[in-house]
């Protein structure tokens, strides 16, 4: 901290670094307030002691929202307030309790993949102008790789998950797609995984790659675990957001994919995906491969003649059988359209179905979430 003096006697300025982390604990009795922001845990009530530390929590006050201006003229003369900060409420009206959504309120959130309203537009909702105009509506899809346990590790066999040196699928993350993008995997095991040209429409048929892609495991003698994503009907005109993505399941990688992926909501159409949640597993625990599960006609091993040191051991999958339509199994169109509990990760948890899935993120999942500014979403 340093202090400055001014010519006039009695008169000086201290400066204040907020340039490192200055967290401190709240001291005294704190007010309670509830209210919007800008990002950060939604529904978790949070207690702060210094303005930084609610700024590095729900984002700097925009001069609209009554919630932070109330924490921040709170702050002036106190060093401790709670702060809830809600989502939209919908039509106000009490949980939904007879229909497939019982629980949730009418109106609020918003279903993934559907339009969003865009400041260009009034604040109607509008068609993604990031996309090629009539394509499909968006879906939430799972990311994941089959995976078998590193030597010495027993992650998935003491779990009963693994048996034989026969890989399982493990979630690896959660993809949110806008409207007009399908996202596919460059695969090996399709005619057409070329790079999606800029004007295309996304649709199914027209759309490149597929669910099942491939994960290049050894190249040029080097062990890597890299897949590429394709987001068929996003323009990908912008260097900073293309519509092909090369990325890593190797946690210690440059590339890896929570790093080349885009995680900033406030970018979902622009990006033409969103990144919702995702999960380290490192090399030393279990590492990409199709062992005992992957046909060696589809490369097996790193073995398929058509792309060397490449296995079809990576898959992008939706969670319900047709879009906003809930499923309590994942499709697995990887292995002829049968359903499959996939395995995700959480905490230590292993889970299987997705309605233990929705468990875990309504109980263990949204701790890693606070802080991270995302808005949750409804639907699939």
């Amino acid at each position: 901290m340093a202090q400055l003096k001014f010519g006039s006697a009695g008169v000086s300025a201290r400066e204040i670094d907020l340039s490192g982390p200055v967290e401190q604990a709240p001291v005294g009795i704190p007010a309670a307030v509830i209210g919007t922001a800008n990002q950060g845990p939604a529904f978790v009530p949070i207690t702060v002691g210094l303005l930084s530390d609610f700024y590095a929590k729900f984002g700097t006050t925009d001069g609209r929202k009554f919630g932070p201006l109330a924490v921040t003229e709170w702050l002036r003369s106190a060093q401790a307030v709670t702060y809830l900060r809600v989502l939209g409420v919908g039509d106000g009206l009490r949980r939904l309790q007879d229909t497939n959504l019982a629980g949730s309120v009418n109106d609020a959130g918003f279903v993934v993949g559907e339009r969003q309203p865009l400041k260009s537009a009034d604040g109607n909702l509008s068609a993604n102008p990031y996309a090629n105009l009539g394509g499909a509506e968006g879906r939430l899809l799972f990311l994941g790789c089959y995976m078998s346990e590193s030597a010495g590790s027993n992650v998935f066999s003491s779990a009963g998950l693994q048996a034989n040196n026969t890989a399982v699928p493990i979630i690896r993350g959660i993809v949110l797609a806008p409207s007009g993008v399908i996202p596919r995997l460059s695969s090996s095991w399709v005619g057409s995984s070329a790079p999606p040209a800029s004007t295309l429409l996304a649709t199914d048929g027209a759309s490149s790659g597929h669910h099942l892609g491939a994960a290049v495991l050894l190249q040029g003698g080097v062990a890597k675990q890299e897949f590429v994503l394709l987001l068929n009907g996003h323009k990908g005109t912008d260097a900073l957001y293309p519509n092909v993505l090369t990325a890593s399941f190797d946690m210690t990688s440059p590339n890896y994919f929570a790093n080349v992926l885009n995680r900033d909501p406030f970018k979902y159409q622009q990006a033409g995906h969103f990144l919702y949640a995702y999960w380290d597993v490192h090399p030393s625990t279990a590492v990409v491969t199709g062992s005992g599960l992957i046909h060696a006609a589809s490369g097996a091993g790193g073995a398929y003649a058509a792309r060397p040191g490449a296995e079809n051991a990576a898959f992008l999958t939706t969670g319900s059988t047709a879009r906003d339509v809930g499923s309590d199994v994942i499709p697995n169109h990887a292995m002829g359209g049968s359903t499959v509990n996939v395995v995700v990760n959480v905490n230590g948890a292993l889970v299987g179905s997705v309605q233990q899935l929705t468990q875990m993120i309504g109980q263990e999942f949204m701790r890693t979430m606070r802080g991270q500014g995302f808005r949750e979403p409804v639907g699939a």
